[in-house]
């Protein structure tokens, strides 16, 4: 769920603030600076904006716990207009990357800042933050190379680059456009913009390496790839297959967000293990993604690539109009 935040939510924002700097800028700012970030001066922080209403926050809970939070408001930049609006930060807790609440957050900031008249909306992204920038072009924004700044944060210099969104109104966000018209006329992607077929990755190297997408869009089709219990941020797996199991569904489930879709509009699943008696395992993991939707289901059990992985799970959903 995405919600204004509230008084009481600046400790949450800043614990999620705090983690993802710890991990997001570990291989980007001193180690000694990331671990001394003080979570009790960021809440004071929060709390003052939040006071005074400015930068706008919005928060993403998941199960009554705030996982993630976005600011912005008008452009601080020098010379900037007063329609031209900065997205000044979007932070998911670690545990919350890749599962689509970063997309939520952005589609509906965006969304508040087009009502309130913005005709563009820029940022500010670290050179060499990866992930940030794929999921900034994704949604839309360009770089403007020329616009750079550099200053110290924790004894090191760092460098800064300005991305744009020229068409900050756009067309609404899928969700948006339901809810307007009552039916989605035509599949919209991550910027709002009307396709009949698109590609979907993950980041995941074997995408490269072997030639397939994560997912592929088709009109109303979402397929999703055979997907493992990889964390494609960090290209690690997990021992045990529940565990595997429940990063199968967080990695699909991203997908499927940014193919304006969710596990509701799932209507079939193909499970592959190398143990079947691994399976019954699994169950309670399922359940609580498909226990409402309850796709048609099959289960095979065959090897897998990989000898450390343990299941893998294929999905196709149709997105309800």
């Amino acid at each position: 769920m995405i919600r204004p935040a509230l008084p009481a939510d600046a400790r949450a924002i800043a614990e999620v603030h705090v983690q993802s700097w710890q991990c997001a800028y570990r291989d980007l700012l001193p180690h000694a600076f990331l671990d001394a970030l003080s979570v009790e001066k960021r809440q004071a922080m929060w709390a003052e904006s939040l006071a005074k209403g400015a930068p706008s926050l919005l928060v993403a809970e998941v199960d009554d716990r705030i996982v993630g939070f976005s600011a912005f408001g008008i452009c601080r930049d020098s010379g900037a207009a007063s329609c031209n609006h900065e997205l000044w930060a979007i932070y998911l807790a670690p545990s919350h990357w890749s599962t689509g609440a970063g997309r939520q957050l952005w589609l509906t900031s965006r969304a508040a800042m087009a009502a309130r008249g913005a005709a563009r909306i820029s940022l500010w992204v670290l050179a060499g933050n990866e992930r940030a920038i794929r999921f900034y072009s994704a949604a839309g924004f360009q770089p403007e190379t020329a616009s750079t700044r550099t200053f110290a944060m924790g004894g090191a210099q760092v460098q800064e680059i300005r991305y744009v969104l020229q068409d900050a109104g756009g067309p609404a966000p899928a969700s948006a456009a339901r809810a307007a018209a009552g039916r989605e006329s035509q599949p919209l992607d991550f910027a709002g913009k009307p396709v009949t077929r698109r590609l979907i990755s993950s980041g995941s190297t074997f995408e490269q390496e072997i030639g397939y997408s994560r997912a592929v869009v088709d009109g109303e089709w979402v397929f999703v790839s055979g997907t493992t219990g990889f964390d494609y941020a960090t290209m690690t797996i997990r021992d045990g297959v529940v565990e595997q199991a429940e990063q199968c569904l967080l990695n699909i489930g991203a997908a499927l967000a940014e193919a304006g879709a969710s596990f509701a509009d799932v209507v079939r699943v193909t499970y592959v293990l190398p143990r079947a008696d691994d399976f019954p395992a699994c169950w309670p993991v399922l359940r609580k993604y498909f226990g409402e939707s309850r796709p048609a289901a099959m289960m095979i059990s065959a090897g897998l690539a990989d000898p450390r992985m343990k299941i893998e799970i294929e999905v196709t959903a149709r997105k309800r109009t």
